[in-house]
C-alpha cells in the first residue's frame, strides 16, 4: 500500500522487485526497482534519485499519473461495477 500511497501523492517510487510491485512501478518510468536483497542498488537508486531531482518530480507526477489511471478509488469502483454488471 505504501507504493501506491507514494504514487498517489506524486513521488517517484524506489523499491524491491517484489510481489506485484512491479505492476505498478515501471523502471525509470515512475520510479525505480532493485532487487530484493541487493543493498547496494538501493543506495544507488536512492543516491541517483537525490541527485536528479528534475527527473525525480517528473517520475512523481508520471507515477500519479498512473495511479490515477489505474489504482484510484474511482477507478476500483468503475472495475467493481462492471465485475457486478458481469455476474448479474
Amino acid at each position: 500500500m505504501s507504493v501506491l500511497e507514494g504514487m498517489s501523492a506524486g513521488l517517484p517510487v524506489i523499491s524491491t522487485q517484489v510481489g506485484d510491485i512491479p505492476t505498478a512501478v515501471e523502471h525509470h518510468r515512475n520510479g525505480q526497482l532493485v532487487p530484493p536483497g541487493d543493498a547496494a542498488a538501493l543506495a544507488e537508486a536512492m543516491a541517483g534519485m537525490a541527485a536528479d531531482p528534475l527527473k525525480a518530480r517528473a517520475m512523481g507526477r508520471e507515477g500519479e499519473a498512473v495511479y490515477r489511471e489505474r489504482f484510484s478509488v474511482e477507478r476500483m469502483v468503475e472495475r467493481y461495477t462492471a465485475l457486478y454488471e458481469e455476474v448479474l
